[in-house]
């Protein structure tokens, strides 16, 4: 046992930390009889002694070790207490004390006798667990799981109770999960931070966006239109029905009347037409732009597409 390299410490993650530094023992002189274990393992002392100190220290002290310095002679009691390395303390190789702890006894845990011991069954700590609310975590991988969303728009729509009840309520009325989500991080999330006003004062409605989001999917109105509308909503809590009716902002999906709309943008730009009929497909925006400039943004943006793509290469 003479020729092994053997270290003290009186903690778990300090004697994993030795031994990655190549202790073959490692003495714990919390539980092991020290003076025994020194005539066993290290008769003529240990190489490295560790009291809670950290991973940065036990790389500093690591020379002593290799040269297999004596610092604990045989019998020695290993004192309770932290050590630290200084910088002279370091040149040398070792580390020095920094406090005592006090006896051991000054540790010990026992129990209160004024206080009268408390059992608690499984049944009941289940009872507790069952009405305990849904936690941010386990909601965060259900609506991933549920709704399908990605994984920090969950993240983002549980950060707040209110904030993943919100948006609950509007998924139920609406059923596009993906869609529900991207217009309350963005422009519903928006409009309340500008206000500094917390998601329970909101006085844009579940119901009413809801009802917004299927005005878009049936193609009543446009993406575009529906950021205009929905800033209405916010400021007046009234439906997007009757903002829509108020301002006109029905979306033209009439197919007659979007292709005169269309003739008459490439009658007018007949230099425009001779080009990407050559070749320059890019020109293609800015035939849509027209398009939608002439009808003050309320075309369907899909159906001008389709339209126009017909119109530009017809003889």
């Amino acid at each position: 046992m003479a020729g092994a390299r053997v270290a003290a410490t009186c903690s778990e993650r300090n004697a994993d930390y030795v031994r990655a530094l190549g202790a073959e023992h490692v003495i714990d002189y919390r539980k092991e009889n020290v003076p025994a274990a020194l005539r066993d393992w290290a008769p003529g002392g240990v190489d490295l002694v560790v009291d809670s100190v950290g991973q940065g220290t036990l790389i500093d002290v690591l020379p002593a070790m290799k040269r297999g310095g004596i610092i604990c002679p045989i019998g020695t009691l290993i004192a309770n207490e932290p050590r630290i390395d200084g910088a002279a303390a370091e040149a040398a190789g070792v580390t020095v004390a920094m406090r005592s702890k006090g006896e051991e006894k000054d540790y010990r845990l026992f129990p209160e006798p004024d206080l009268v011991p408390v059992e608690i069954d499984d049944a009941w700590i289940s009872s507790v667990m069952a009405g305990l609310p849904e936690l941010p975590q386990a909601r965060r991988e259900r609506f991933v799981r549920a709704y399908g969303i990605p994984a920090y728009d969950a993240g983002v729509l549980t950060s707040e109770k209110e904030l993943a009840e919100y948006y609950e309520r509007v998924v139920k009325l609406c059923d596009r999960p993906k869609i529900a989500a991207n217009w309350i991080m963005g422009d519903v999330m928006k409009l309340l931070n500008e206000d500094k006003r917390p998601v329970r004062d909101c006085p844009l409605s579940p119901g009413h966006l809801a009802k917004l989001i299927g005005l878009i999917e049936e193609g009543v109105v446009s993406g575009k239109m529906a950021k205009e509308i929905i800033e209405d909503m916010y400021k007046t809590g009234s439906a997007p029905a009757e903002i829509i009716a108020e301002k006109g902002m029905v979306q033209i999906t009439d197919e007659d009347e979007l292709a005169e709309t269309i003739a008459a943008v490439i009658a007018d730009n007949p230099g425009q037409h001779a080009q990407y009929r050559s070749g320059k497909d890019k020109l293609f925006g800015y035939f849509v732009g027209q398009v939608m400039k002439r009808t003050a943004g309320k075309a369907n943006p899909q159906l001008v597409n389709d339209l126009l793509k017909k119109a530009l290469h017809h003889d």
